[in-house]
């Protein structure tokens, strides 16, 4: 499994599947029913990752907590959330770790953002797979001709490069943005592999879905989805208000058995929603687990979930292909 989109362009894999892990699940009632501690550290994240192997989900997602800061300032709901990456952190952050004079929801941001990601890939592609050679007996520990400064000066970032570490294993790690607007989304094709939605209904996901692969045929679009399972109808819908009770939450989800949301997943699918789901489990590792050991196995029946891992990467388990680098001869 990695850490960190079909219908159209990988033949006969099925659908996709992410989990966005959270100490005690996405619900923001979940911390007083997951009979977790308050704080465990990065236990409950590797325990989580380790169930999310078993199923041979694709990945697992780490992330900002999405409830709004006024809600997580109240001191009523979990505010506890792993930061893996502060530098690309959202609005509150921003006096820390991004410039102050660029406003986040500019005309300039986004165009200095969009710059980054390139400068980023040229970086990645700036040495060949050829050029870390490490010869111990002629002395070799790189080839000149295969290691490349990149000599990139643009609006935002004058960087010369190469590299101060070899080319990644996946030639350069599979992008994913979160899905914006659609008058936003043109900028981002172009380095977009895997698009993460919210959306509410099926024929938004559509939608939305067609527009990215308008804009770039093959970009995989994932659809978020918050899980409340139960054995029965009646079983999900009591846990589901017994979480609503202690805190409201109004995002929208899904609440059902496991056949209901296997059943759920293979219609978005085959309608051509979305290429796959990333699983919000409302409380961990409750959900979770049903996820894995009652869900995927039914999709696995459908034909829809290979039975185990094919490759090592991200790229491979998403059969996205490795890009050359663009210095290549």
């Amino acid at each position: 499994m990695a850490f960190a989109w079909y219908a159209d362009c990988v033949i006969g894999f099925g659908v996709h599947l992410f989990v966005s892990l959270a100490a005690h699940g996405w619900h923001p009632a979940a911390w007083r029913l997951s009979g977790q501690p308050g704080f465990a550290g990065a236990a409950p994240f590797l325990r989580a990752a380790r169930i999310a192997e078993r199923g041979a989900l694709d990945a697992v997602l780490l992330g900002f907590p999405t409830a709004p800061r006024a809600l997580r300032a109240s001191g009523r709901i979990d505010g506890l959330h792993l930061d893996p990456l502060p530098l690309a952190g959202p609005a509150e952050t921003a006096g820390r770790f991004q410039r102050a004079d660029l406003a986040l929801d500019s005309a300039d941001a986004a165009a200095r953002f969009v710059e980054l990601i390139e400068v980023a890939r040229q970086l990645w592609d700036s040495w060949e797979d050829r050029g870390f050679v490490v010869d111990q007996s002629t002395g070799t520990f790189a080839d000149p001709a295969h290691v490349h400064p990149i000599e990139h000066a643009g609006r935002f970032f004058t960087v010369r490069g190469p590299l101060n570490v070899p080319r990644p294993v996946q030639g350069q790690p599979v992008i994913l943005h979160r899905d914006v607007p659609a008058a936003a989304r043109a900028d981002l094709a172009a380095s977009a592999e895997i698009v993460l939605g919210a959306p509410a209904t099926l024929a938004e996901a559509r939608t939305a879905r067609a527009q990215w692969q308008a804009l770039k045929p093959g970009v995989r679009y994932i659809a978020r989805l918050d899980v409340i399972l139960g054995e029965s109808e009646a079983a999900a819908a009591k846990r589901a208000a017994e979480l609503d009770v202690l805190a409201s939450d109004g995002r929208p989800r899904f609440v059902g058995t496991p056949d209901q949301l296997a059943a759920h997943v293979a219609a978005w699918q085959a309608s051509g929603a979305c290429d796959g789901f990333d699983i919000l489990p409302a409380v961990m590792p409750l959900d979770l687990e049903l996820f894995v050991t009652m869900v995927v196995p039914l999709l696995r029946a459908r034909g829809l979930r290979p039975a185990g891992y094919a490759g090592r990467t991200l790229r491979e388990h998403l059969q996205i292909a490795r890009p050359p680098s663009r210095f290549a001869a």
